[in-house]
C-alpha cells in the first residue's frame, strides 16, 4: 500500500517533470529554452485558432476599424485551443527545455564572448534576437495554416 505505483494508463507515454535539482544545474539555458519552447508552441496556438475563426465567422481575428486590435470573438478560439492542445503539449515543452537548455547555454556563452559583454547583456540579446524570430514565425505560421484551412489570411 504504500510503495509507489508505476505510472499507469496514457501517463507512462508523457515525460518526466525534470527534478529541482537539474532545472537549478541547467540555469539560464533552461529557462530560456523554455521561453523559446513555450513561445513556438503559443504561435502554433495562434495559427491554429486563426484560419478555424476565419472559417467559423467569416470574419478577420484583427480588426482594423476603429483601432487595431483583436477580435474579442478571437479571444475565446484562442482559449479553447489553449486550454486543449497547449495543455498537453505542457510535459512536452518541458522535456524538450531540458533537453535543449546546453544549447541555450552555449549560445549565452558564444554571445557573453563575441559581443564581450556580461550575461545580463547577452540575456537581453538572446531576448531581442529570439522575440524577432518569434514575430516572424507567427507570421509564417498563421499564413501556412491559412494555406493549408484554405481560407485567406485577413478577411
Amino acid at each position: 500500500p504504500g510503495s509507489p505505483e508505476p505510472r499507469a494508463g496514457w501517463r507512462r507515454w508523457l515525460p518526466k517533470k525534470p527534478s529541482k535539482e537539474t532545472i537549478k544545474e541547467l540555469g539560464f539555458g533552461m529557462v530560456m529554452a523554455y521561453a523559446f519552447w513555450g513561445t513556438i508552441n503559443s504561435c502554433l496556438m495562434a495559427a491554429i485558432s486563426w484560419p478555424v475563426f476565419i472559417l467559423r465567422n467569416g470574419a478577420s481575428p484583427v480588426l482594423f476599424q476603429p483601432i487595431l486590435k483583436l477580435n474579442p470573438k478571437f479571444i475565446v478560439y484562442l482559449s479553447a485551443v489553449y486550454f486543449s492542445y497547449g495543455s498537453v503539449t505542457t510535459p512536452f515543452l518541458a522535456a524538450a527545455s531540458v533537453a535543449t537548455a546546453p544549447v541555450f547555454n552555449r549560445l549565452l556563452g558564444f554571445l557573453e564572448r563575441k559581443l564581450r559583454c556580461p550575461r545580463q547583456v547577452a540575456l537581453l540579446a538572446l531576448a531581442v534576437f529570439g522575440t524577432l524570430g518569434m514575430c516572424g514565425f507567427l507570421v509564417g505560421a498563421i499564413v501556412v495554416a491559412c494555406a493549408v484551412a484554405g481560407t485567406p489570411v485577413l478577411v
